[in-house]
């Protein structure tokens, strides 16, 4: 359980404040958002170094003042999103007439409800800061990976390592996310689709597969920014559309999907549709644009095969390529 005292470290609080109402939002959060961000085999050694913190065969002392750095991040991880879950029903009421307001005295104070627009700012303020805290828990794992090698086990750092796109940063240059490597991570799925459903038949699955072997080459890294560009943006487009993440003017934002409850959702913007057009048609664009330069250089590149062409022009016996 975590304590009133670290919570207090992460969160200003009255004095009066009654910590255990928290506690099942602590618990939600601890199992629905550590064990997938931690991987299972760093989760499970975090778990026995709290339970036996001074055994060296769980974690030496080399290691120690990693995982208390770690514990630190994964908490306040867990108490920004139980705050942002607590919200939806704090100063409400259950009964068997519904849902009611708590207004009056508390401890001897005269207290009100805040204004709607003050509860909404509330929650997206924990909301940000609980992602933030995820994004510096993958931060310091990243930064530390020697300390932590069972991270290297989880879906997250696969996702993290070894790709066209292999990193948020890169990503970022294609399309604003904030460089967050929370988000990027959730993005892998349609960075895959990306890839296969408009790069391959862009280029040929043969030379899809020599640039992944060779990205360090003096010829394939010429072409990577529109390459990178074009798989950002289209993987964007494809996440808008499965409703897993949003655009905000901060650039493109995670929804939370781990549980059905409505407050675990983020205000959508009016027209994604329009914003998920426009994302691949500028992907469409670097594609082009990635076409026309490999075909200029067309020696350097002789793997390349454009699967996107118009019907056979049987006058000359070739096929007339789209860009």
């Amino acid at each position: 359980m975590i304590e009133i005292t670290e919570i207090k470290k992460h969160i200003s609080l009255s004095v009066d404040f009654d910590v255990t109402v928290l506690q099942p939002h602590l618990d939600w959060a601890s199992k629905n958002f550590i064990p997938d961000l931690l991987g299972t085999d760093l989760y499970n050694k975090l778990i026995a170094y709290l339970a036996a913190p001074t055994d060296i065969t769980i974690v030496p002392l080399i290691r120690r003042s990693y995982f208390v750095t770690l514990n630190t991040n994964v908490n306040e991880v867990i108490i920004q999103i139980a705050m942002f879950d607590w919200l939806s029903i704090a100063g409400v009421s259950i009964s068997e007439t519904g849902l009611q307001r708590i207004e009056g005295e508390i401890s001897g104070l005269t207290r009100k409800s805040a204004y709607q627009y003050q509860e909404k700012n509330a929650k997206e303020y924990f909301r940000n800061k609980g992602f933030n805290a995820m994004d510096a828990v993958l931060d310091d794992i990243i930064n530390n990976i020697l300390q932590f090698p069972e991270f290297k086990t989880s879906q997250n750092y696969l996702d993290l390592t070894g790709s066209i796109v292999p990193n948020a940063f890169t990503f970022s240059n294609g399309y604003n996310i904030n460089r967050s490597k929370l988000l990027f991570i959730k993005l892998r799925q349609f960075i895959r689709e990306a890839e296969l459903f408009d790069i391959v038949p862009s280029i040929g699955n043969d030379f899809y597969n020599y640039i992944k072997i060779h990205l360090t080459d003096v010829d394939i890294v010429a072409i990577l920014p529109e390459l990178r560009s074009a798989i950002a943006c289209k993987a964007i487009a494809r996440g808008i559309e499965s409703t897993s993440i949003n655009i905000a003017e901060d650039g493109a934002r995670l929804i939370v999907r781990a549980s059905s409850r409505d407050n675990m959702e983020v205000t959508s913007l009016p027209d994604l549709k329009a914003v998920s057009d426009k994302a691949h048609k500028t992907g469409d664009s670097y594609i082009g644009m990635l076409c026309r330069n490999i075909r200029a250089n067309i020696a350097k590149y002789p793997l390349y095969v454009d699967a996107r062409l118009q019907q056979l022009d049987i006058s000359q016996n070739k096929m007339i390529p789209l860009f």
